[in-house]
């Protein structure tokens, strides 16, 4: 029987967040309730996850969203 550790969870969970967020390739996430949004787009899974932490909504309300993948050129980091 596996002995579950919640520290270990809560580490593995905010590896996993860093590692969705730090991802170069980005995509435009768009939702008819919530709009649009570029994010980081490891695959289209991620790139969902990553907008519902935009929104604060949870996954499950956008799972249908369009998610289309841009090219590196068109993104602009303003600083």
């Amino acid at each position: 029987m596996i002995n579950y550790d919640q520290t270990q969870n809560a580490a593995a969970q905010k590896r996993s967040k860093r590692e969705r967020w730090v991802f170069p390739q980005k995509a435009r996430v768009i939702d008819q309730k919530y709009g649009e949004v570029i994010v980081p787009a490891k695959s289209r899974y991620c790139a969902i996850l990553c907008a519902a932490e935009v929104w604060g909504c949870e996954f499950e309300d956008i799972h249908n969203a369009q998610v289309w993948a841009l090219s590196s050129k068109i993104i602009k980091r303003e600083e």
